[in-house]
């Protein structure tokens, strides 16, 4: 109607356009934010449910790319034991857990910026 009519920059015509694009902007933001919640409530009735599997199914679908596929090979092994052996030996050389005392030595490291901070903002 807009085009028939010569496409007007003012009038009802160009009144009634806009109003229509806006109703359509805001009806493709509403859709978006649905599937948001949609996809919030689907995976969080699946994680109160402990339904690991579908839960994941979920997840991967939303996340994952379905062009990625699973290695077979890592660092020359072969097999989803050597594999996870891998994965294990690399972050066990590159992680530790916290003990007791990384714990106590993490609150006097915060104890002394929040003093130092507290110092130089004053």
């Amino acid at each position: 109607m807009w085009r028939c009519a010569g496409c007007p920059f003012s009038g009802s015509v160009n009144d009634n356009r806009l109003q229509c694009k806006y109703r359509y902007k805001l009806a493709i933001k509403e859709a978006i934010a649905n599937a948001v919640d949609d996809f919030n409530d689907e995976t969080y009735k699946y994680f109160m449910r402990k339904d690991h599997k579908e839960f994941w199914k979920a997840w991967r679908k939303k996340f994952c790319s379905s062009s990625k596929k699973v290695t077979k090979v890592l660092n020359g092994k072969y097999g989803d034991a050597a594999i996870c052996a891998e994965f294990t030996h690399h972050f066990q050389s590159v992680c530790q857990p916290n003990t007791s005392g990384a714990d106590a030595e993490f609150k006097g490291d915060m104890q002394r910026y929040i003093t130092k901070f507290m110092k130089s903002g004053s």
